[in-house]
């Protein structure tokens, strides 16, 4: 991102592979409108999301709006157990291009945080996947068995 994040005040677009700053935000944040209602007023509608807030360290979700507007078509927000982060893409290609750049950060945060918080009967469903993933296979007594 550019450097002169403090000069501009306005939220980051990400556009034909550069980010800039919008002069202001399309979703316009009402003193008695929820964030979902201020999102709905300003033409968005839900795309995708991923993970469940409060299960996951970071969660995403991607909102789009179909009917003409003008620049940006597509709103990100990443949203943490306390803050949440709005940033727009101007068209599919964009927001795809972002969803894959943010994509890893979320699995790794998601798989890290699972293991973290796994406990005596979550451990085993955990070492099963990672043996099947690797081609793993315990053998006890000349048998297989699961872990």
């Amino acid at each position: 991102m550019p450097d002169n994040e403090q000069q501009s005040p306005g939220p980051w677009l990400y556009s034909g592979g550069t980010w800039s700053r919008l002069n202001h935000d399309p979703v316009s944040m009402e003193r008695d409108n929820s964030i979902e209602d201020s999102i709905k007023a300003a033409g968005f509608a839900s795309w995708f999301s991923t993970g469940k807030l409060y299960n996951n360290p970071l969660t995403m979700t991607v909102y789009f709006r179909s009917h003409p507007h003008p620049e940006p078509r597509y709103l990100i927000d990443l949203e943490g157990p306390e803050y949440s982060q709005f940033m727009y893409a101007a068209e599919l290609p964009d927001a795809l291009s972002l969803t894959q750049q943010i994509g890893p950060a979320l699995q790794a945060l998601t798989i890290t945080d699972q293991f973290g918080h796994a406990n005596s009967e979550s451990l085993s469903v955990l070492g099963d996947l990672l043996d099947k993933m690797h081609g793993r296979t315990q053998v006890k007594n000349g048998r297989p068995v699961r872990r």
